[in-house]
């Protein structure tokens, strides 16, 4: 959630991209950051509070492995923003590629074995989400922080329960 917060604060803070790795960097929590956390814990709430209690085991399952998967994927494939370096330099040396497409295929497999097509539908609308976030981020700062991390790991859990939440939904259009 720290990263969120630091994000949404450097991210919409108008500043051009020092000013932004700037304000990432400081340990006060603005505005921005404290409107992230409330629409996240908001969403993520609402989403599981959507649910069937038979099936609350699935999104409580799949919504930490996706967060983390991201994860590895960023680290993966993403540079590291900061040229000075920074305490996320360390992930990012030793990425490995091959790692973090071996997570994406059991995340993949996983979800599809607990969910079914909900589930694989769970891994696209995550991996368009982490995608965007990761293009947004290089656009902005040019890759990705420790903050920006935390940050695509706290929107993919989100995503991945939105997902969960919707497909009782999806599936009525199906009839």
């Amino acid at each position: 959630m720290d990263g969120l917060s630091d994000t949404a604060d450097g991210f919409f803070s108008g500043r051009n991209r020092e000013g932004t790795l700037e304000i990432m960097r400081d340990s006060r929590t603005g505005a921005m950051g404290v409107m992230a956390i409330v629409v996240v814990f908001a969403v993520k709430t609402a989403a599981l509070a959507g649910i069937p209690q038979g099936r609350m085991w699935v999104p409580v399952l799949l919504m930490p492995i996706a967060g983390r998967v991201v994860l590895v994927l960023m680290v993966a494939f993403m540079p590291y923003a900061r040229p000075e370096g920074g305490i996320g330099t360390l992930f990012f040396e030793r990425s490995q590629r091959k790692c973090a497409c071996w997570c994406l295929v059991a995340f993949t497999v996983l979800s599809w074995l607990v969910a079914g097509a909900a589930g694989l539908l769970l891994v696209g609308v995550v991996l368009t989400a982490a995608f965007c976030l990761g293009v947004f981020c290089y656009r902005k700062i040019g890759g990705m922080t420790g903050d920006s991390l935390g940050a695509s790991c706290e929107i993919s859990e989100t995503m991945a329960a939105v997902t969960m939440a919707a497909g009782p939904i999806l599936s009525m259009w199906r009839t």
